[in-house]
């Protein structure tokens, strides 16, 4: 009740008095390096191998480093990497790791063109991770605004996602009934925590 309608974050950040609907299917983060750099230094063959490497970190809004979260299931490896560099934005990590700065821990999807023009090499390929979805959140105490259930759907499709299923009415409030819908994949509490730069 701050003022604004919804807020969009990882799935397992969304705070457990709101409701959040995905937006994107979980998303696959993957470490990635210049070509220069992947033959300049040892390329790693193992997650520990990141630990004696030039590794780009990224602070959260926070403040505190992500950590980078390495495989799935019983075979994750957490680690908090060293390096020159300490951004803000991935972006940036983005770019430097494009210098060959370093490697970098990102989003798949932020990367996708650089992958396929080869700026950037696939490290660890088999150490890919899975994380959480894009899902936008709202207050659980009041009706969402017109039109936002029109956004969530549209982004949802060009997502390929399915649409929402709409359970029924659940109360009402000032401005009418209230609806509840579901969206898969749920949201999880947060967790986690981080090391400062």
């Amino acid at each position: 009740d701050t003022g604004f309608d919804a807020g969009i974050r990882y799935g397992d950040r969304v705070p457990k008095d709101m409701i959040g609907v995905a937006l994107t299917p979980p998303q696959r983060w993957v470490v990635v390096a210049a070509p220069s750099l992947t033959t300049s230094r040892k390329r790693p063959d193992k997650p520990d191998d990141l630990r004696d490497l030039p590794c780009i970190r990224l602070r959260n809004g926070s403040g505190t480093t992500v950590p980078w979260e390495l495989g799935e299931g019983d075979r994750t490896v957490r680690i908090d990497p060293k390096g020159p560099l300490c951004v803000n934005e991935t972006d940036h990590a983005i770019d430097a790791a494009l210098r060959g700065t370093g490697f970098a821990y990102v989003l798949e999807r932020r990367v996708i063109a650089e992958l396929a023009s080869g700026a950037l090499e696939l490290v660890l390929p088999d150490w890919t991770s899975q994380g959480a979805a894009f899902t936008i959140y709202y207050s659980s105490r009041r009706q969402p605004p017109p039109g936002m259930r029109q956004l969530v759907e549209m982004i949802r499709d060009n997502e390929g996602l399915p649409p929402m299923v709409t359970l029924g009415v659940v109360g009402s409030d000032s401005s009418g009934p209230v609806l509840s819908s579901i969206a898969l994949p749920g949201q999880t509490p947060a967790s986690g925590d981080a090391t400062p730069c």
